[in-house]
């Protein structure tokens, strides 16, 4: 018997593992022999993430499906942040309008 933690086998404990026999039985006139088996307990396998996650910011989560692709999950914001958010879009938004009429005006 080979186990992984305990030294012998504790009364009403399940163990998983693999039983294995060794040889078979040998009958001969005057001598029988049992057949000889060995357990070896196996490692448990540890549970598989469903949707292991591949990248924790900030604002946003994302995660990888079973079928292979990347999901996002935006955590939710606090007031402060939304209005700094918002006003660093409009910023973005208001430059992005005069660079494109700067470049159509080139045009």
């Amino acid at each position: 018997t080979l186990l992984r933690n305990d030294r012998r086998t504790k009364l009403g404990k399940d163990y998983q593992g693999v039983l294995r026999r060794d040889s078979d039985a040998e009958v001969e006139e005057f001598l029988y022999r049992d057949p000889h088996f060995t357990f070896v307990e196996t490692v448990p396998q540890a549970p598989c993430r469903r949707n292991p996650r591949v990248f924790t910011g900030q604002y946003i989560t994302v995660t990888r499906r079973s079928d292979g692709s990347l999901w996002p999950n935006f955590k939710p914001l606090k007031k402060g942040v939304v209005s700094r958010l918002t006003a660093m879009l409009s910023e973005c938004v208001t430059n992005c309008a005069k660079r494109s009429q700067a470049l159509w005006r080139n045009n």
